[in-house]
């Protein structure tokens, strides 16, 4: 029996072949304006494929990642869904140095600020948190300049390309390139980040959040199109039902005759019904013709519950709550606090991994500066999603206990630095 994925790709008729063919570049997100700097050409030495094993395989089939990056494009709710997540995520963030003295912290700041310019850094983020929301995972290279003086851009790796190879208890990421021997191009470590939301056990690769969600997507699909034959059939309104009165006979007319008289008055009949009816008003003869609107009170009630119950799944699947797709259900409000507080903890998830690689991003291109910029931490602020008056007096009975308790002596100085 085929298992969920086989009768989603046999119920879209998917062949993979159709799909656009898969650079083995990658894609560009922030090139900067009026440069002429391009990634340089990699070497055949560069391409030596490492004595591997073979590469490791998702525990999903990768074939649905472009299928996915569609919906997020064509369907209203991934889309929305999609949006949330970058919407939400991509607040203003701090940089900050523990190690540096003000004056140190204050040069890098405004290094950092002129990368952040040139790279256009809030189009990045958002690119970032698109491809996290999409495909599970983040996948981004670091391209210093040909002088390697500075950072030149980032660019989003297609997750679609890459390959983990295992050597020495290590997971190696590999991007499919045809010029490499076997098929595969190392990824340096230094300039390349893989960073997956969740994974299924012992896999690296990062599984797609919204997957669970294409089964109801396919059926949906399905709904949607019987909806449209439906209402082509039946319209707006129902049947418009036309009786009329038959021709006369004619003398000594045979019945084959009469009733081939009659079908032709039908069907010269019928276009003037049709125009008449568009322009919202038919006229006929009393006691000759007769009107009648049918089919307009079908009961739809049925197929608006199938559309629900489908669309329940979806959410599920989406990870969302429907109030956040645009379904207006009424919440209690201590219930709908818990909802704010989940979706809340789930965004700040993408904020951390989005966090991990500008604090490695920006590390780079002070290093490549010849400044070292010791620890580099990297901190979104919190989503608007929570109450921010509650937050702080939540926070204030917080710092208030730890104060009772380092004055009863139950915590020491340095216990109440570490958690205030």
């Amino acid at each position: 029996m085929p298992n969920i994925f086989q009768r989603i790709k046999n119920f879209f008729s998917l062949n993979t072949d159709n799909f656009p063919a898969i650079k083995d570049t990658v894609e560009l997100v922030s090139t900067p304006l009026g440069s002429n700097s391009k990634k340089q050409s990699i070497s055949d030495d560069e391409l030596q494929f490492p004595s591997l094993t073979m590469p490791l395989e998702p525990h999903f089939g990768v074939e649905w990642l472009p299928v996915l990056r569609n919906y997020a494009i064509f369907n209203a709710d991934v889309s929305l869904a999609v949006d949330n997540i970058c919407n939400l995520s991509n607040t203003s963030f701090e940089v900050s140095f523990p190690t540096k003295t003000t004056k140190e912290t204050e040069k890098i700041n405004t290094i950092i600020a002129t990368l952040s310019k040139k790279l256009r850094i809030k189009s990045v983020v958002n690119a970032l948190l698109r491809q996290l929301a999409i495909n599970g995972c983040l996948s981004a290279e670091i391209v210093p300049n040909n002088r390697l003086t500075e950072v030149e851009q980032v660019a989003i790796v297609n997750p679609f390309t890459v390959r983990f190879f295992s050597k020495d208890g290590k997971r190696i990421p590999h991007q499919k390139n045809i010029r490499a021997t076997n098929g595969y191009q190392l990824l340096s470590e230094n300039t390349y980040s893989y960073i997956p939301l969740t994974t299924d056990n012992d896999s690296p690769y990062g599984v797609p959040p919204f997957l669970a969600a294409l089964e109801s997507l396919g059926v949906e699909k399905n709904l949607r199109k019987n909806f449209q034959k439906i209402a082509e059939k039946f319209g707006l309104f129902g049947f418009l039902e036309v009786l009329m009165s038959q021709p006369p006979r004619k003398p000594g007319e045979t019945d084959e005759a009469y009733w081939a008289r009659c079908e032709t008055y039908i069907e010269k009949v019928k276009p003037q019904a049709e125009k008449s009816i568009s322009s919202g008003f038919v006229i006929g003869f009393k006691d000759s013709h007769e009107f009648r609107l049918t089919g307009g009170n079908t009961d739809a009630k049925n197929a608006q519950d199938m559309m629900m119950l489908n669309d329940l799944t979806k959410m599920s699947g989406l990870k969302q709550d429907p109030n956040l797709l645009g379904r207006q259900q009424s919440r209690a409000e201590t219930f709908g606090r818990v909802l704010l507080s989940i979706f809340s903890a789930k965004i700040t998830s993408y904020q951390d991994i989005v966090a991990d690689f500008l604090e490695k991003l920006f590390a780079l291109h002070l290093r490549l500066q010849g400044i070292d910029s010791g620890n580099i931490e990297v901190s979104f602020k919190t989503p608007t999603l929570i109450d921010q008056k509650l937050e702080n007096e939540a926070e204030g009975v917080r710092i208030d206990n730890l104060i009772k308790l380092l004055e009863k002596g139950a915590i020491t100085e340095q216990e109440f630095k570490d958690r205030a």
